[in-house]
């Protein structure tokens, strides 16, 4: 193709694009592409470290895509060929060949075709970039061949030149000689003289002669025996090469031998034995030096492969000329090239030819075709019939479209077509051959297989079929964005996801609207710090929508990436949306459900590690999957039980009376209760009492699929109820003493005190009927004496009260109505009501009937209504409030009074027999306690709340249930 057809202007922007987003990976797929092929130019690099390497390498691929974006793609080339043939590179020119060229190419352009999908989805844009990229590759390669036979013409003129100067230098040396000896012939008689001129000139010219050794650029070496006088020729071959390693040693050699052999200098091969210094890498010990023998010891152009003593492998081409005499060969002369790199081009040419999808093949102006590489193209090249070598188009009769194009192309065109042979398909550039009068002389042909190429871009119209499949199956909506101030392009469900119509115009402020309001503020954040390049990840945002036209709310998932220029500016971006409304709807069931679930597992931890008990659940294959922290009890050391089967916890010997327990539960679905000792006394169970309940779990189909077990510890019960009952025996018999030290201690005085006030008073009478007059004094006594008998007789009342409590003196227990008993109360002590000038609320119109003894009822009402009228306070009028409320388990009586009150650590001591913690009024201190025990035996229960010079209140809770009184 000619530079000026050499278009590259769609491979510019896609250089643009990776160089901006993808330089590093690009880099990094460079040196794995490089290694891939075993590119043998880095071989110059072994000595780098991994990131120097990188480093290089990126310095390269920098400058190879700024070449493509600036439009200097092919002056680069020609700039790189230029430095190549004017030896300007960091490696020698020798070491680079069109092999290089072909491998770096090859990469490159995989490379090069790897990042395609990224930068296009556009398939006739991605088919310009191949083409362009081929049509670039494809003049490379041809310019590439060009400027290497340029190369090694320049080679072979300077190694031309270097021989004829050493054949200059040596001829000079002859001649000299020559006019020495004609000088010996002509001045015998100045002999001395002559020698000493001699001596000098044979100096000069060992000096020369050593400036010629050392200036070439071959190595020259010789080699002496040290130790024998000689070889003898007639000793068997190995025999000779034996005594050759072991005895010979170099004596003589130029730096350019030491070289090749891995030395730095001369002084490290001389007087070195053979044996150290020469290493061959063939099948043969000792190399060529088999063949040196046999053929006379004088030996030509043998090539040999060496290691080096730096371990690398060379190629050498070796004379040998050895020195015999008297039949014995005492030394040896050589010399060496190293065609390491001629052998490399040539292994590296004919592998890349062969072996890369390209055919190299020349015509002479005759149409004969002189040089073939590649084995696709044309297999009848290398084995045709006249084993000449050659093959005429005329003869290319199975291949009439390529014999025809070369024959154009002998005619002085130069053009490239695709041409198709078998299966495969090839991109061919023919170009004359010209001398340097623009004479043709030939013409030469590249064929690049294109067959991968045509099979990616049928395989891209593939891709693309599955992508809007993919797209199609998983309802996903598409949205490329190549300016936010501007119209978005939205594809149809894009839209739909935002209740928009198919034909609905979307811009920035379309999108940021259709976003639920709380969540509209971070969608933007996330967006802008994408764009600004600040996220290290592409964007996935999941928010709420409500639909523009059918206001439906939607939960939206959209993922996309952003391309940047140069200056870190977006250009593009492009993504994905999703409608997940369903799944989100899913996972709020499922949290939800989770929630329950944990919250339900919370509660059960709560309670079952709150019970004193051992609580567990055990399969039906006898496998606990759940136990409290009681069984911390058991095993404090953190033993794992969950899994464990009963015998594992229990023991194997206790495990019977388990089994059958567990066994009987779910074989007759009903709780199953036993008792069982444990003795486990290093965690504190000695001889401890454990009651244990195996609870079925039956579900609705009626199979049990698990048991609940519980494990009480009734040690301590049953120690207390024996003691209980201990004490219940002492306690009934000290009841029974005190209710009959009560009863007759009421019975037995009424009598004495009823005859003392009987007495007291006759006494008084007659002392009146005998005009007797009783003095002031007298009569303070007797009033005493009656005062006294009476409270006593109030006491003895009292007593007798309590006897009747105490002996269940209780009437049957009824409903009352609370109402009617409270205003009978009030009727019965209203002289006391008026005498304190108090005011009775009362609120009990809502209370409930009552089931409870009436006199009983009555007697709590009497005492605590005289009571709050007792202590009232001279401060203020007396008010007393009765109140009734209602809860769950009670019917509630309060009673409030304004009186004197109490200091509140003094209020539980009025419930006691006898206790007054005021004396200014009359009393026995038997009303409260009377109040307690009717409560306390009803099963109620009676609270005070008391503050001292405000009031109190007291609050008597009734059970609502009918309860039988019992002491």
């Amino acid at each position: 193709m000619a530079l000026k057809e050499l278009q590259l202007s769609c491979l510019a922007d896609y250089a643009r694009f990776i160089y901006e987003n993808f330089l590093d990976a690009f880099t990094e797929a460079e040196m794995e592409a490089s290694q891939d092929n075993q590119l043998p130019l880095l071989k110059f690099f072994k000595k780098h470290t991994l990131e120097e390497k990188f480093n290089i390498t990126k310095r390269y691929i920098v400058e190879y895509l700024q070449n493509f974006i600036e439009g200097t793609a092919v002056d680069g080339i020609i700039a790189g060929l230029e430095e190549w043939k004017e030896d300007k590179l960091v490696i020698p020119r020798t070491g680079v060949s069109p092999v290089d060229m072909a491998l770096l190419e090859k990469g490159r352009k995989s490379i090069l075709l790897k990042f395609l999908p990224l930068y296009t989805k556009n398939l006739k844009k991605a088919l310009e970039i191949v083409n362009e990229i081929e049509n670039f590759y494809s003049f490379q390669s041809v310019k590439a061949i060009e400027y290497f036979s340029d190369i090694q013409n320049e080679e072979i003129l300077r190694k031309n030149q270097e021989l004829t100067h050493a054949y200059e230098q040596l001829k000079e040396s002859n001649e000299e000689l020559v006019r020495t000896e004609e000088l010996l012939k002509e001045s015998n008689d100045n002999l001395e003289d002559i020698i000493r001129a001699r001596t000098a000139q044979i100096l000069e010219s060992e000096e020369r002669y050593k400036a010629f050794i050392n200036q070439s650029s071959e190595g020259i070496w010789r080699l002496e025996l040290n130790g024998i006088d000689g070889i003898p020729v007639d000793l068997p071959v190995a025999k000779q090469i034996e005594l050759l390693y072991s005895f010979g040693y170099f004596a003589e050699c130029n730096v350019r031998m030491a070289k090749m052999h891995g030395y730095e200098d001369v002084s490290a091969v001389l007087d070195k034995k053979l044996q150290d210094i020469m290493s061959f890498a063939n099948f043969s010990p000792y190399g060529y030096f088999n063949s040196f023998i046999e053929s006379g010891y004088n030996l030509t152009d043998a090539e040999s492969l060496e290691i080096n003593n730096e371990g690398r492998i060379v190629y050498i081409l070796n004379n040998i000329q050895g020195v015999v005499e008297n039949g014995k060969l005492v030394r040896a002369w050589g010399t060496q090239r190293d065609i390491t790199d001629e052998k490399n081009t040539e292994e590296r040419l004919r592998y890349v030819v062969n072996n890369a999808p390209i055919i190299i093949w020349s015509l002479d102006k005759a149409g004969n075709v002189v040089l073939a590489e590649g084995n696709t193209l044309m297999p009848d090249i290398r084995d045709n019939e006249n084993g000449s070598g050659k093959i005429s188009l005329k003869e290319l009769k199975y291949l009439p479209e390529l014999s025809a194009s070369a024959m154009r192309a002998l005619e002085g065109e130069a053009f490239a077509k695709i041409i198709k042979i078998g299966d495969k398909s090839f991109e061919a550039h023919f170009s004359p051959l010209k001398d340097y009068m623009g004479k043709v002389t030939g013409a030469v042909n590249v064929a690049i297989d294109i067959t991968d190429r045509v099979t990616i871009e049928k395989k891209l119209l593939e891709s693309e079929d599955r992508l809007r499949l993919s797209i199609e199956a998983a309802d996903l909506g598409i949205w490329d964005i190549t300016d936010l101030s501007g119209e978005f392009v939205w594809d149809e469900r894009s839209k739909r996801f935002f209740g928009l119509s198919k034909n609905a115009k979307v811009n920035y402020e379309v999108f940021l609207n259709g976003i639920y309001l709380e969540d509209r503020a971070y969608v933007k954040s996330a967006i802008e710090a994408t764009l600004r390049g600040e996220r290290k990840d592409d964007i996935d945002v999941e928010f709420r929508t409500i639909g523009y036209e059918d206001r439906l709310l939607r939960w939206i998932r959209i993922r996309g990436k952003v391309f940047f220029k140069g200056k870190g500016e977006p250009f593009r971006f492009i993504g994905t949306s999703q409608d997940i409304t369903n799944k989100k709807v899913q996972e709020n069931e499922l949290k939800t459900l989770a929630d329950k679930l944990s919250e339900s597992q919370y509660r059960l931890n709560l309670i079952t590690n709150a019970v004193p008990a051992f609580i567990s659940y055990i399969t039906p294959d006898k496998k606990y999957i759940f136990t409290n922290n009681y069984y911390k009890r058991l095993f404090p050391h953190g033993e794992v039980i969950i899994g464990k089967s009963i015998s594992d916890v229990v023991g194997v010997e206790n495990s019977a009376i388990f089994y059958a327990h567990f066994e009987k539960a779910i074989r007759e679905k009903r709780n199953i209760t036993f008792d069982y000792v444990l003795n486990k006394e290093e965690v504190g169970f000695n001889n401890s009492n454990i009651r244990i309940t195996y609870i079925p779990d039956i579900d609705e189909n009626g199979k049990v699929r698990g048991v609940v077990a519980m494990g009480l510890d009734i040690t301590e019960s049953i120690r207390y109820e024996r003691d209980l009952e201990k004490k219940n025996k002492e306690l009934s018999k000290i009841n029974n003493d005190l209710d009959n030290f009560i009863y007759t201690a009421s019975h037995d005085l009424k009598a004495p005190v009823t005859n003392i006030e009987g007495l007291v008073s006759s006494l008084v009478e007659t002392l009146e009927e005998s005009n007797c007059t009783l003095s002031e004094e007298t009569k303070l006594v007797v009033s005493l004496i009656k005062d006294s008998v009476g409270r006593f007789q109030v006491t003895i009342k009292d007593l007798s009260e309590i006897g009747k409590i105490q002996k269940n003196f209780v009437e049957d227990v009824s409903y009352i109505n609370v109402k009617e008993i409270i205003e009978e109360t009030e009727l019965s002590i209203e002289n006391k009501i008026q005498e304190a000038n108090a005011e009775i609320v009362l609120d009990i119109n809502d209370c409930p009937s009552i089931s409870f003894s009436r006199s009983n009822f009555r007697s709590v009402v009497y005492n605590l209504l005289t009571n709050a009228l007792k202590y009232r306070s001279p401060e203020r009028k007396s008010r007393i409030t009765i109140k009734c409320t209602v809860d769950r388990d009670y019917s509630i009586l309060e009673f409030k009074d304004n009186g004197l009150g109490m200091k509140e650590h003094l209020k539980s001591r009025i419930f006691q027999m006898f206790k007054r913690l005021h004396d200014h009024v009359e009393g026995t201190g038997v009303g409260l306690y009377l109040v307690k025990k009717i409560i306390d035996n009803s099963g109620g229960k009676i609270e005070v709340e008391t503050k001292e010079g405000e009031g109190s209140v007291f609050r008597i809770f009734f059970r609502n249930s009918p309860y039988i009184l019992s002491v």
